[in-house]
């Protein structure tokens, strides 16, 4: 968000040719305040140009992080107006302890009380900002108390219950919704497989009469993207089988005669299965923080069931 990568759409801060909305409703005799993460401009220090800063662009009041993440306890570039602050030394702000969430929504209630005493007539924007949706998650450590021991069952009872839950509701009506299996993961359909390699060969040849770094570097992201696609279909294809026969063995579906031959043939597809390079080649195409928090979350989920089904195959082996 805040690099120069040399491309005009990815300069890491606000084009100086583009409005912010407290820049377009100031003509229209709005007041304007903003609270939370800003996260568009390079420079995160006072001492710096900021040019780039809420107040340099629009708004009349703003109490914030500059950048994008980081300490609910205690956020980095903490900023009132123009001018840094503490957590922990603000002298207009001391609450019993210090959390961002609580802070943002404490500043902007604080904004409207005072536009309400003083510019009661005037209209005004209020643009508010958590962080609370975005990485590092940081929890009270009363708040994490409360989910003790709530989540040590696993993930598919706990999915199995949400799912029954749902169903008892009536949130589930429609046949789009089926509990979860690799199936879920990205079925490409076999017109759509073909255009997608076709689409890879044609950047490979254009990519050819490239000479520009910086725009093969961007046809090689095209072309990742393309088959980072076709590589989700292909380890969903082969988790499936291991995956069935999990949920059938589960059910008591499976007997013992025809187990050796499933798991052999399980075993098979899952080796196949191409998830180290799936994710190498979704690290090859990150090109910010919030893609590299989908690997994380995409590491967690795909990774740990494919493993979770290589335990469950090599101990149905083991039992035979």
């Amino acid at each position: 968000m805040i690099e120069d990568r040399g491309l005009e759409g990815y300069q890491g801060e606000l084009n100086p040719r583009c409005l912010t909305i407290a820049e377009a409703l100031k003509p229209a005799g709005y007041r304007a305040y903003a609270v939370g993460k800003w996260h568009v401009a390079r420079n995160l220090k006072p001492e710096g140009a900021m040019h780039n800063w809420p107040l340099q662009r629009g708004f009349d009041r703003y109490y914030g992080t500059i950048t994008g993440a980081g300490s609910y306890f205690d956020p980095g570039t903490l900023t009132r107006d123009n001018t840094p602050v503490s957590a922990f030394a603000d002298p207009e702000y001391k609450p019993d302890q210090y959390y961002y969430t609580d802070a943002i929504t404490d500043q902007a209630v604080r904004f409207i009380a005072e536009h309400q005493r003083s510019q009661a007539g005037q209209p005004f924007f209020m643009y508010v900002a958590y962080t609370a949706a975005h990485w590092p998650l940081h929890a009270r450590e009363q708040d994490v108390a409360k989910y003790q021991g709530k989540y040590d069952a696993g993930y598919e009872p706990i999915r199995q219950a949400r799912f029954e839950k749902e169903k008892k509701l009536g949130c589930l009506d429609s046949p789009e919704f089926y509990p979860y299996t690799p199936s879920w993961w990205g079925r490409v359909a076999p017109a759509l497989a073909t255009q997608l390699k076709d689409a890879i060969t044609l950047v490979e040849r254009i990519k050819g009469k490239t000479p520009a770094p910086e725009h093969r570097a961007n046809l090689d992201w095209l072309a990742d993207n393309f088959r980072f696609t076709l590589l989700l279909d292909e380890v969903g294809r082969q988790l499936e089988p291991a995956y069935a026969l999990h949920e059938r063995q589960l059910r008591g579906e499976v007997s013992a005669g025809e187990l050796p031959q499933l798991v052999a043939a399980a075993r098979r597809e899952l080796a196949r299965a191409p998830v180290e390079e799936l994710f190498r080649t979704f690290a090859r195409r990150v090109r910010s923080r919030g893609e590299l928090g989908e690997l994380s979350a995409l590491n967690q989920k795909l990774w740990l069931q494919y493993r979770e089904l290589q335990r469950f195959l090599e101990g149905a082996e083991t039992s035979q």
